[in-house]
This record gives structure tokens, C-alpha cells and sequence, in this order.
């Protein structure tokens, strides 16, 4: 289905093992992230990291996983590339069960890449801007 991605000992570790899921996609320069709420504290460390990507020019969305029951079904940490190109394809991240970076794995097989597509889309559909995420918080 797809090519290994080794880890590279100089990318940083992430904990997901709080249920957040990044879904990322280059050329259209999304990235939105699943949450999981109450939010742990390895989570409100990764949203103050997007607010300083997002500062950097990215635009972050945020989806509560509660917004919506097929929200549950989001559990794979993918980034997709050159989407709608003959060379697109997607890195599925791979962590251990404590979050630990393994590697991932790229995806260049058409059927696989529109399931990807359809997961990011389910995501856009109840995804808010970071900022106003944070505003609900507070």
C-alpha cells in the first residue's frame, strides 16, 4: 500500500495518546486537529504550539471529536500532499501506545488516498479557526 517512512532521531516525539490527531494537508495549507475534551495537559502545551504556527502563517482548525458521532470514527494522524496531482500521496504517522514517534508510511494508492481525503473532509465539515476555539475556551 505504501512505502516506510523510518523515524529520523532528530523529529521531535509528540504524545497522542490524549486522542488528538493531526490531519495536514501541504499545497492547501490546513491543518486541522482533532481533540479530545477535557483537554489533558500535553494538549493545552500542543495548542499553544499551534498558536505560534498559526502566528507563522498556517491556518489551524480545530474539531471537537464530541460535534459530531461519526467524529469518533477520525483516529489515524496522516498528512496529505500535492492532492489532485499525479503525484499526490499521504504520510500516515505511526506512534507508539505512549506516543512515542515511530515512523509512518506513504500512501500512494488512489483508493487509500480517498479514504484520506474523505477523513480530512468529515474533519473541515465541524472544524473551527484556532482563534475562535480558544475564545470558547476561555
Amino acid at each position: 500500500m505504501g512505502r516506510e517512512f523510518p523515524a529520523h532521531a532528530g523529529w521531535p516525539s509528540r504524545r497522542w495518546a490524549d486522542g488528538a490527531v493531526v490531519v495536514f494537508a501541504v499545497g492547501d495549507r490546513e491543518d486541522n486537529v482533532v481533540v479530545e475534551e477535557p483537554l489533558t495537559g500535553y494538549t493545552r502545551y500542543q495548542l499553544a504550539g499551534y498558536a505560534e504556527s498559526q502566528a507563522a502563517g498556517e491556518e489551524i482548525r480545530i474539531v471537537r471529536r464530541t460535534a459530531a458521532p461519526a467524529l469518533a470514527t477520525l483516529r489515524r494522524d496522516f498528512w496529505l500532499f500535492d492532492q489532485g496531482t499525479p503525484i499526490a500521496f499521504a504520510l500516515l504517522l505511526d506512534y507508539s501506545p505512549t506516543g512515542e514517534w515511530r515512523g509512518g508510511e506513504i500512501i500512494t494508492d488512489s483508493q487509500a488516498l480517498l479514504d484520506l481525503q474523505a477523513e480530512r473532509d468529515l474533519a473541515l465539515q465541524w472544524a473551527v479557526p484556532l482563534n475562535e476555539y480558544l475564545a470558547q475556551m476561555a
